[in-house]
């Protein structure tokens, strides 16, 4: 019962007094930063990215490295019963040679 009684005390409370209106006003006369970065992005936007820039940013570094650990994984065909399926696509022409140069 003690939790019943805390609930009306609850609803008995007075509510909270409003706040009054700010009396501040702010002006603003400098340009904002993404004004800036917005009228700036069109000189930039056709200009190459290198392979070393790009990889010096770390997500992209990392998801490049993600991508490559997964592409040396082998890849296997199998049927319904999940046994091993010899695929010509999937194998090895010459293995001295990637496949997509044979």
């Amino acid at each position: 019962m003690g939790w019943l009684r805390t609930l009306l005390r609850w609803s008995e409370a007075p509510g909270s007094p409003s706040a009054p209106e700010p009396s501040v006003t702010f002006s603003h006369d400098l340009p904002t930063p993404v004004d800036t970065l917005v009228s700036g992005a069109s000189k930039f936007s056709n200009t190459p990215v290198t392979r070393a820039l790009a990889l010096s940013v770390p997500a992209v570094l990392r998801g490049r490295n993600l991508l490559c650990s997964i592409a040396t994984l082998p890849l296997v065909t199998r049927d319904k019963d999940r046994m091993l399926v010899r695929s010509p696509l999937l194998e090895q022409i010459d293995p001295n040679v990637a496949n997509v140069v044979t």
